[in-house]
């Protein structure tokens, strides 16, 4: 009976090990850019080779093979799987978490990420910038700093932009060409790093937003500019939300403030065009 039963417990063992030991070949080895600029991203490992792609600060990426100083990669962007080399030394075992990044022409601006439907978070411009915003994410309560090139007070002002969206059987009807709101500037408030700030939350503006709507009014807007069925869903007598009439953010401003030691003040925007739906 004994002989049998240790003959059962070493069989669980080797089970357990091999079950392991299979783990470890199929486990995923990820690294994550630490270059500031980007990582040039290669066709073959070698530097003389052309330049395939940028990868962004922080971009996961996992490790198929090493070659020298080059590791192989496989990284995803919007559900595409993207192979090439770059060099070893340039990646951290350690998560980076990803950002943005704007290069004005006197200070950069980092905002923590945002998904955009761009190939790369870097970008340079000279006062303004515009980004495109992926569905389901938003510039909303990020941190974001700044570091200008000349001692200067920074401030950093948030404004957004609002508008009605009826909830139908079909996507959506969007009433943003009659009911659109666009609130004042907001000061950001600090954190307690340098020139370090928190950007606003979405709900902010809403009930500033809900006090401007007449629902009696926009029934006739929906025949206009929906349809007739969408237009006897509404029932002027109930409030916006229990007639699945729904306030969504469409673009949201930034607006960075340098103020050096004369007075003189320069701005930089950047503004987020986010995707309306539901």
């Amino acid at each position: 009976m004994n002989g049998a039963q240790n003959t059962y417990n070493l069989s669980k063992i080797v089970v357990v090990l091999a079950m392991f030991v299979s783990s470890l070949g199929f486990a995923k080895t990820l690294k994550y850019v630490c270059t500031e600029n980007g990582l040039p991203l290669k066709e073959v490992p070698s530097a003389d080779a052309k330049d395939v792609d940028v990868l962004d600060y922080g971009t996961e990426v996992e490790i198929l093979d090493e070659k020298g100083e080059f590791s192989k990669i496989r990284f995803y962007r919007f559900f595409e799987h993207i192979l090439g080399y770059v060099l070893t030394s340039e990646l951290s075992s350690e998560k980076i978490d990803k950002r943005i990044k704007i290069q004005f022409n006197d200070a950069v601006v980092y905002i923590e990420d945002v998904r955009l439907l761009s190939k790369n978070n870097t970008f340079n411009a000279e006062d303004k910038v515009t980004v495109k915003v992926s569905y389901g994410d938003s510039p909303f309560n990020k941190w974001v700093r700044v570091q200008p090139e000349r001692n200067v007070n920074v401030k950093v002002y948030q404004r957004v932009e609002k508008s009605l969206v009826v909830f139908d059987e079909q996507p959506f009807c969007d009433l943003s060409g009659s009911y659109t709101f666009k609130s004042d500037w907001r000061l950001m408030p600090p954190l307690l790093e340098d020139n370090t700030f928190t950007s606003l939350k979405d709900e902010v503006e809403d009930e500033t937003f809900k006090e401007k709507i007449s629902v009696a009014e926009i029934k006739d807007d929906l025949r206009r500019l929906c349809s007739q069925k969408v237009a006897n869903m509404i029932n002027p007598f109930k409030t916006l939300t229990e007639n699945g009439i729904g306030i969504k953010s469409q673009n949201v401003w930034y607006k960075v403030v340098l103020t050096d030691e004369n007075g003189k003040t320069t701005e930089k925007i950047i503004e987020f065009n986010l995707m309306v739906g539901c």
